[in-house]
């Protein structure tokens, strides 16, 4: 509903305009692949009210898109993603060679398969410590383990499922059981906010919890200003973006 006002004023040449407070739920639009697409828009300011949440319901889509734009302000607005593009638990149990068994953390959700057969590389698994930093969620080390591409995901209860590793390695010989693993569901181009080929893009008091890719990507365009944004995992998690880094 919000998004669809602001596209109206947008037609109209306004130059302003302010979502209300409260949550704007916003399906993937075309021909761009993003949840709000500005297109060659020159001189507009869009702000949130406090509260004010873009929730996009693709978990793999581009929140905002911009293109061939000049001179567009995004304020106080909070990104955020009906379903997480990501899982985080510890590997339970070494089933053999090929297959392993993971325990979901409490605040963690099995994002349906289809999801990461549609990302790029077929949905990526991780590996941390199970040692995590002090007064903190996240491990001391990543990438303590080599990566595996395409898994394989078999569901036993709602906390448990069995992982089939596409790799090289034995699973016996490379990994252990109380490692943390995180499954990535990667995109490489669906940044939260992709700013391309637009000049003085500003963006004030963005909040984002995750991505399917990086956070904020500046393509070919010049004089951007990011200021006061806010990229931190969601409570519960230690997971941002899907991004390396």
């Amino acid at each position: 509903y919000y998004i669809a006002h602001s596209m109206t004023a947008l037609r109209q040449h306004n130059p302003y305009r302010c979502f209300p407070g409260g949550e704007s739920v916003s399906p993937q639009l075309r021909p761009f692949a993003g949840s709000l697409v500005l297109v060659e828009i020159k001189n507009l300011q869009i702000m949130g009210e406090e509260g004010t949440q873009i929730i996009c319901g693709d978990p793999l889509a581009t929140a905002v898109y911009l293109v061939d734009c000049n001179n567009v302000r995004l304020r106080n607005l909070t990104i955020n993603y009906a379903t997480r593009p990501y899982f985080h638990g510890v590997v339970s149990r070494l089933v053999d060679e090929k297959n392993i068994e993971i325990t979901l953390d409490p605040n963690s959700v099995m994002p349906p398969e289809s999801l990461f057969k549609r990302a790029q590389t077929g949905g990526l698994l991780r590996f941390y410590t199970a040692e995590v930093q002090p007064g903190s969620l996240r491990p001391i080390a990543s990438s303590i383990a080599p990566h595996s591409a395409r898994p394989s995901i078999v569901r036993i209860d709602d906390r448990t499922y069995r992982l089939t590793l596409n790799s090289s390695s034995s699973v016996l010989a490379t990994y252990r059981q109380g490692m943390r693993i995180v499954g990535y569901a990667r995109t490489f181009g669906n940044h939260a906010i992709n700013n391309a080929c637009s000049d003085r893009t500003r963006l004030e008091n963005i909040r984002l919890g995750t991505s399917s890719a990086m956070a904020f990507l500046n393509n070919a365009s010049d004089l951007a200003y990011i200021v006061n944004c806010t990229v931190e995992a969601l409570p519960g998690s230690y997971v941002s973006t899907c991004a390396d880094g």
